[in-house]
């Protein structure tokens, strides 16, 4: 869910503002402005009200565009993911939103950071932890032996190659907590509706004409 909350929002945030455009020229909302309704009012009674199925509807399909049980959501095999831990610092901190890249396992080295499906844990959870060492299966497969920079030990089971979702290549600090907060309903506020609803009521600007002499 983090992650589709990553990638998804750009795409709603785009909807909400579409629609609120649109339902701004429709007669209902000029005669709300006619008759001296305040722009409070006029949001919260009027447009929001009328956002909010098509939003629903829109939110589904891309929940159920991104969400595959086998597979965490990524673009162009690039996958975001918000750290939770301080397993890895001083390389990774808590917070921090991570890039990684899908890559073969034959191409996994040791010393690599990846992200992966923690064995140890629900199955589902992602761990990202550095490769210390690589070994061969009977049955030609390889399983990778990883440890947290900021652990004392090695992870208790060895990372089977197809539970690798990608390769570490660059954090940004702080990016995750921005991520986090925007999932709640302040943040939701705060980064998409508030800016949207300036965007809609700025005045559009004046168009100049050039004057013939």
């Amino acid at each position: 869910m983090l992650i589709l909350g990553i990638l998804g929002w750009p795409g709603i945030a785009r909807l909400v503002r579409g629609q609120i455009l649109s339902l701004r020229e429709q007669e209902f909302m000029t005669a709300t402005e006619a008759c001296g309704i305040r722009v409070s009012k006029r949001i919260f009674r009027h447009l929001i009200p009328n956002v909010i199925p098509q939003l629903i509807v829109n939110c589904t399909m891309i929940v159920k565009s991104f969400v595959h049980k086998d597979e965490v959501p990524s673009f162009f095999n690039v996958t975001p993911l918000i750290v939770t831990t301080e397993s890895m610092v001083p390389e990774i901190y808590a917070g921090d939103l991570i890039i990684t890249t899908r890559i073969e396992a034959e191409d996994v080295k040791v010393g690599d950071v990846i992200a992966f499906y923690d064995r140890a844990g629900t199955g589902t959870s992602i761990v990202t932890h550095r490769v210390q060492d690589i070994a061969s299966n009977e049955d030609g497969t390889l399983s990778f032996t990883t440890k947290g920079d900021n652990n004392n030990t090695e992870d208790k089971k060895p990372v089977p190659q197809d539970k690798i979702v990608g390769l570490y290549r660059f954090r940004l600090a702080g990016f995750g907590n921005v991520a986090l907060f925007m999932q709640t309903t302040p943040g939701l506020i705060i980064c998409v509706m508030i800016p949207l609803l300036l965007c809609t009521w700025l005045p559009e600007p004046a168009i100049l004409k050039p004057i013939a002499i």
